[in-house]
């Protein structure tokens, strides 16, 4: 998925992004943000910011081939690039994260449902087996 991340959060995506890859994930950052995890060893697919041509993040977005965006945007024009962005995501139906603690909190629950899948159950079932506990 897309990783475009502004350069004040640069040096704490390190260990969500890599988090990430080792669960499993595909990630797809632009420029700047790509050189930071390349230099950290990340594996990266690059792609282009919005200003920069096609295909980018929206072209992606629109074409449905990526589930989930991470951009964390600040100032003049990542500021509307990100307004693009989530407007694409909002209109397509993809999931996005616009802060890094919400990107930690990602992983989190990403890592705990593959060491320990939900289970689905009725209310009616959940408070039966709670109640005889």
């Amino acid at each position: 998925f897309p990783v475009t991340i502004n350069s004040q959060d640069k040096g704490a995506i390190m260990k969500i992004a890599r988090d990430l890859q080792n669960l499993g994930f595909h990630l797809l950052p632009t420029g700047g943000t790509a050189d930071a995890l390349e230099i950290a060893s990340v594996t990266v697919e690059r792609i282009k910011k919005l200003s920069e041509g096609s295909p980018n993040v929206v072209d992606l977005i629109q074409s449905r081939a990526v589930q989930l965006v991470i951009n964390t945007p600040q100032g003049g024009q990542s500021y509307n690039e990100g307004r693009q962005i989530r407007q694409a995501t909002q209109r397509y139906g993809v999931p996005l994260i616009t802060t890094l603690s919400a990107a930690t909190a990602f992983v989190q629950s990403v890592r705990a449902v593959q060491q320990q899948p939900l289970d689905v159950v009725s209310l009616q079932e959940h408070h039966q087996k709670h109640d005889l506990q």
